[in-house]
C-alpha cells in the first residue's frame, strides 16, 4: 500500500475491491480516492480468483483499517457480500452472485490482468481446484443477514450477467437500497461510476444521520433535522413542539423548509407534510427537483448549467415513494389545516407538518394568538413536530437598519411577534451576513447563513453556521475551507456580546422582559 500521511491516516476509510483480472491499481480505486479526496481514504486489497487467499487478506484489512463502507464491483461484490465487514456499509455493483458458474467459461485458460498488478504477477489460469471452492459459501444466506448494510447499483446492460444479478437481489434487498439503470454495463464506466458516486454520496449521509442520533441520544420523540451543526444546538425536531423560523426577505426561509421537509421525508423516510399557502404545489415540485439534482446526478455548482440536460426519472421515482405530501390551499383556515392534518396522521403516520408561511393563514392578521395557541396544541395533542416559516417585522432584526415597510403595523407585528415567541418552544432566525456585505472573503463564504437561535432549550443566544447553494437553493453544513484563511467558524458568528445585548433589547420592546 501506499506511504500516507498524517492527515489521511484520520480520514475514515472507504474499502473498494476490484473484480476479475483488475488490480488494486486500477482506474476505480483512482476514481474513487479522486472524488472523495479529503473525505474518505480509499485502501484496496489485490486480491485474485481463489476466494480463500482473497476473503483472507480482506478480513486481515478490514481489521486493521475498520471501513466505513465497502465497495465492490463484479467478483469483488461477491468478496463485499461475504467478508467479515463488521458494522461497515457495503455497496456492490454488478456482483457476481454465482462466480463458480460464471468464471468457469474461463476455465484452463491463460489469462492476462487489464492492469499492473502491486504483486507483479500478470497472468492467472483458472481450476476446477479453485472454482470448487466458492461451494463452501452461500451467498444467499449472507445477503439475507446483511439485508440492512448491503446497496447495489445494477445494470440492465449487463453483457455479462444479464439481469441474473437483479433478479437476485431484487426480492432480498430493501427496495431504496437497490439501484436498477440501463446507462452502463458490467465494467461500470462512464454514467456508471457518477451513479456509483452518487449512492455512495447517499451511504454516507445515511451514516452521518445515524451517528448524529447516537451522539444526540435521539430517540422516538427526536428527529434529525439532517443539518448536524443545527441539531447539536437544537437538539433536533422534538415531537409535541412548535418550531417557527423566521427572517427578512431573501434569508432563504423557503429554501430552509423545503431542505427540512427533504432531509426528513426522502432521506429518512419520515412521513412529513409541507402546507405552501404562498406558492403552488407545482412551484414546489420544480424547487424539489433542483434542490436534490445535484445528489442524483453528481451536479455541483460548477458544472451546473447540465442540470437543463438531465433525466430525472431516478429522482421522479424516489420522490413517488417518499412519504412526502403536499398541500396548497390558499387562504386556509387554522380549523381546515387541523382536518388535514388529522387525516394526514391518520392515513400515513404524519410526524412532521412545515406551514409556509404562518402569516398567510387566514385569521392570523385578526388574532395571531389563537393561531399560535391551536397550532402548539395540535403538536402536543398529536404528538407531531409543526414548523412554521414567519415573516419577521423590520424592527425587530438585528444588526442592520432598514427602510420602513409600508405595509408594516408596528403595534400589530409588536404582538404578533410577542405571540410567537410565547407560543413557540423553538424560534430560529435566518441571517445572511454578506447579503448585507457584512462578511467578504472566498465564494463559499458568500453563502454562509447564520442559524440564530432565539428562543430554543439554553437561555443563552446560540448560531448555528449553515451554508446555502444559491443554485441548488437547498441548505448544508457548514464547513470552514482550509484554503481559505479569511473565513472559519468563530469569524462566522457575529459578536456574541452584540447579539446577547440586541437581543435583550428586542426582548424588551415586544414586552417579553
Amino acid at each position: 500500500m501506499n506511504k500516507i500521511t498524517q492527515k489521511e491516516a484520520e480520514l475514515p476509510v472507504m474499502m473498494y475491491i476490484h473484480g476479475f483480472r483488475s488490480g488494486a491499481n486500477g482506474s476505480k480505486r483512482e476514481l474513487l480516492q479522486k472524488h472523495f479526496e479529503g473525505k474518505f481514504r480509499v485502501v484496496a486489497p489485490e486480491v485474485d480468483a481463489d476466494p480463500e487467499t482473497s476473503l483472507a487478506k480482506i478480513n486481515e484489512i478490514i481489521a486493521q483499517e475498520h471501513p466505513q463502507i465497502i465497495v465492490g464491483t463484479s467478483l469483488g461484490g461477491w468478496m463485499t457480500i461475504m467478508c467479515e465487514s463488521n458494522n461497515a456499509q457495503l455497496v456492490v455493483v454488478n456482483p457476481c452472485l454465482h462466480p463458480k458458474e460464471t468464471l468457469s467459461q474461463w476455465k484452463d485458460m491463460d489469462l492476462e490482468y487489464f492492469c499492473p498488478r502491486l504483486d507483479g504477477i500478470q497472468t492467472l489460469r483458472l481450476t476446477d481446484e479453485i472454482l470448487n471452492k466458492y461451494n463452501q459459501y452461500d451467498v444467499m444466506r449472507a445477503l439475507k443477514d446483511k439485508r440492512e448494510s448491503i446497496y447495489a447499483l445494477c445494470s440492465t446492460q449487463d453483457e455479462l450477467l444479464g439481469t441474473s444479478h437483479i433478479d437476485v437481489l431484487q426480492p432480498l434487498l430493501i427496495d431504496e437500497h437497490l439501484t436498477i439503470a440501463d446507462s452502463f454495463g458490467h465494467r461500470c464506466s462512464g454514467q456508471g461510476m457518477n451513479l456509483l458516486f452518487k449512492l455512495l454520496g447517499e451511504v454516507d449521509e445515511s451514516q452521518i444521520l445515524e451517528k448524529t442520533n447516537r451522539i444526540m441520544n435521539m430517540n422516538s420523540n427526536r428527529i434529525s433535522s439532517g443539518l448536524i451543526g443545527f441539531d447539536r444546538i437544537t437538539g433536533g425536531l422534538a415531537l409535541g413542539q412548535l418550531i417557527t423560523i423566521t427572517g427578512r426577505p431573501a434569508m432563504g426561509k423557503t429554501s430552509f423548509a423545503i431542505t427540512l421537509m427533504m432531509n426528513i421525508g426522502l432521506k429518512q423516510q419520515i412521513p412529513v407534510a409541507f402546507f405552501s399557502i404562498e406558492i403552488s404545489n407545482a412551484q414546489i415540485g420544480k424547487r424539489i427537483l433542483k434542490n436534490w439534482a445535484s445528489d442524483d446526478f453528481n451536479i455541483s455548482a460548477e458544472n451546473s448549467e447540465d442540470i437543463e440536460q438531465i433525466d430525472y426519472k431516478q429522482l421522479l421515482y424516489k420522490l413517488y415513494k417518499a412519504p412526502i405530501f403536499l398541500d396548497d390551499t390558499p387562504s386556509i383556515s387554522i380549523d381546515e389545516i387541523e382536518d388535514k392534518i388529522v387525516n394526514l396522521i391518520s392515513k400515513y403516520g404524519v410526524k412532521v407538518v412545515i406551514i409556509e408561511y404562518l402569516q398567510l393563514i387566514r385569521g392570523f392578521d385578526v388574532i395571531p394568538d389563537n393561531i399560535m395557541r391551536r397550532l402548539k396544541a395540535i403538536a402536543l395533542n398529536h404528538g407531531i413536530c409543526i414548523i412554521t416559516i414567519s415573516q419577521l417585522y423590520k424592527d425587530f432584526y438585528p444588526l442592520k437598519p432598514y427602510d420602513s415597510d409600508e405595509d408594516e403595523d408596528e403595534d400589530f407585528f409588536r404582538d404578533a411577534t410577542k405571540d410567537i415567541m410565547n407560543n413557540s418552544d423553538l424560534v430560529v432566525l435566518l441571517y445572511r451576513p454578506a447579503y448585507y456585505g457584512l462578511i467578504c472573503g472566498s465564494a463559499e463564504s458568500q453563502n454562509i447563513v447564520e442559524a440564530i437561535i432565539l428562543k430554543g432549550k439554553n437561555e443563552q443566544i446560540e448560531i448555528a453556521p449553515l451554508t446555502l447553494l444559491p443554485k441548488f437553493l437547498r441548505f448544508t453544513d457548514y464547513i470552514a475551507e482550509e484554503a481559505d484563511s479569511t473565513i472559519k467558524v468563530v469569524d462566522v458568528i457575529r459578536n456574541r456580546e452584540e447579539l446577547e445585548e440586541w437581543q435583550r433589547k428586542w426582548q424588551r420592546k415586544i414586552g417579553l422582559i
